[in-house]
């Protein structure tokens, strides 16, 4: 029976925090764009999207930018300064646009627009 009450404690706990960090989590990326910031994120996480790069690419597509051509041009330090995404599938994205550079990629200004322009739309859009 103690064992019991101790598993729930536990668990309470485990969730509390959980929520605790979650909502503080939501509370910053909410006030991130107002003031012009970026989540923290870990040395070389970049690495992991030329997996998806790589997969999403088709087989005869010679034509992205190469990792040499990459280094070259300092494209990681271009990519840190201009992702903002919040999310791992965004940054993803943004990898894939600026590695298949030579793809026309269909973007909606107006969207875009209303995005930057229109907070209360911004923060209703999820």
């Amino acid at each position: 029976m103690i064992y019991l009450v101790i598993i729930i404690i536990i668990t309470a706990i485990s969730v509390l925090i959980n929520m605790y960090f979650s909502h503080k989590r939501r509370k910053q990326i909410l006030t991130l764009w107002d003031h012009n910031k970026k989540l923290d994120h870990r040395e070389n996480y970049h690495e992991t999207f030329k997996f998806f790069y790589e997969n999403i690419k088709e087989s005869n597509d010679d034509a992205g930018i190469d990792d040499i051509t990459w280094n070259d041009l300092n494209m990681t330090k271009i990519f840190n300064n201009i992702n903002y995404a919040f999310t791992s599938i965004g940054e993803e994205m943004l990898y894939f646009r600026l590695k298949a550079a030579h793809k026309q990629h269909v973007m909606e200004e107006k969207m875009i627009e209303k995005i930057s322009s229109d907070s209360p739309f911004r923060l209703s859009y999820r």
